[in-house]
């Protein structure tokens, strides 16, 4: 559902049939890159260059938007060094991953450091590396597209359906198991490691390029890692020179010699088509009004949204599609709506809106009170001119008269 949406109806439906016939890129979420000062990604170079001690110090260093009592303790930690110190301090309800680590550096000593990270669930660990391997596909995915365009050209990698037998997606290692944004079909070790060894990817050839015999939807780019290949063009190279550049190049391509942290790779498709992609238009009042029916209120027989309220000043979309397995949604948007995906962007948009709404009812309250005024300072003038008026005694005629 795309809350207080300001362009036309015409823009609307255009934009939804242009992502129908052309898809969207097909980029790692934000959400993948972790929502603190310190991205994961940059833990996950540490871990990668072999660095251990820089990536517990990342982890456990404190960010300015948490809670007074983790900073506290944090801040502990990074002047003493004192794990158990900083444990104590930390509250109940805080991250999976900091306590964790500093339930580790308690357990294995102030300088193991890779047993202390161990402590950390296995998932999280993962996401470390693959944050980083994530952000290099999205940079060489945008280098792609730019420099190549939006075909298929000789050097690309495609998988043919023969050998993948599902969509490319299907054999990216990078796929967190419970992240959100991400179809959430995660496969175990043991299933990737059979799909990645069974898919050989196909170099697209001057002929086919010529002949257009595959499209963009068809076309790969590897995850970094020891079991994929890279296109022939420049863009493998510039694959090489960006991991050399960061000093991993050897621990990417052949083996960390910490076994956890080496990347085997997989192969992710460019470009998406979303499936079944519908949108209905809906007119609000309120900004937090309900647009959506629960599940008791469909079974209680409440009617949807648009059949109870067809006018409105604001306007709303909703939106129903289907994806890929470890797709983003939140890309998908973002083709449509040409704007950044961030909560923190929303969040900024609707406090913008509310107090647009604060500032109208402030407005229109201000002009009732003027109108209010009017009126009354209208009346007591009215009564000013009836005071001001000579009363007419009636006299009464003398009997002679009559």
């Amino acid at each position: 559902m795309l809350r207080q949406v300001e362009v036309p109806d015409e823009a609307i439906h255009a934009a939804v049939a242009s992502a129908q016939k052309h898809g969207f890129i097909n980029y790692f979420g934000l959400q993948r890159f972790g929502t603190s000062v310190t991205p994961t990604h940059r833990i996950g170079l540490a871990l990668l260059q072999g660095d251990l001690r820089g990536a517990v110090d990342l982890v456990l260093d404190p960010q300015e938007y948490e809670p007074p009592a983790v900073i506290a303790a944090k801040k502990h930690f990074k002047e003493h060094k004192d794990a158990q110190a900083a444990l104590d301090m930390m509250p109940w309800n805080s991250s999976v991953a900091e306590t964790s680590l500093l339930k580790g550096l308690c357990t294995s000593g102030p300088n193991d450091f890779l047993t202390a990270f161990s402590a950390i669930p296995r998932n999280l660990r993962n996401m470390y590396a693959h944050s980083y391997q994530s952000l290099v596909w999205n940079e060489m995915v945008t280098t792609r597209l730019a420099t190549l365009g939006m075909q298929a050209v000789e050097g690309d990698l495609v998988i043919k359906e023969d050998a993948a037998q599902a969509d490319a997606s299907m054999v990216d290692e990078s796929v967190v198991e419970g992240e959100p944004g991400a179809a959430p079909e995660a496969l175990t070790e043991e299933e990737m490691f059979k799909k990645r060894r069974d898919i050989v990817p196909h170099l697209v050839t001057a002929e086919e390029a010529t002949e257009g015999t595959y499209s963009i939807h068809d076309v790969v780019l590897p995850l970094p890692g020891t079991e994929v290949l890279f296109p022939s063009h420049q863009i493998g190279s510039l694959f090489k020179a960006r991991l050399e550049e960061d000093g991993v190049l050897d621990h990417v391509l052949n083996g960390h010699k910490i076994k956890e942290f080496s990347l085997t790779g997989g192969y992710r498709s460019l470009v998406v088509l979303p499936g079944e992609m519908e949108c209905q238009l809906l007119r609000y009042t309120e900004v937090n009004q309900d647009l959506t029916r629960t599940d008791l209120e469909v079974m209680g027989g409440k009617p949807p949204h648009h059949v109870m309220q067809q006018e409105g000043p604001l306007k709303a979309v909703r939106l129903t599609f289907s994806l890929p397995s470890s797709t983003y949604a939140t890309m998908c948007l973002r083709e449509l709506m040409k704007t950044s995906t961030s909560a923190s962007f929303h969040h900024t948009k609707v406090e913008i809106q509310e107090k647009k709404e604060e500032e109208k009812k402030e407005e229109e309250k201000k002009e009732a009170e003027k109108l209010e005024d009017e009126k009354t300072g209208e009346k007591r003038k009215r009564d000013e001119t009836e005071d001001e008026k000579p009363t007419q005694v009636e006299v009464e005629k003398p009997f002679a008269e009559e």
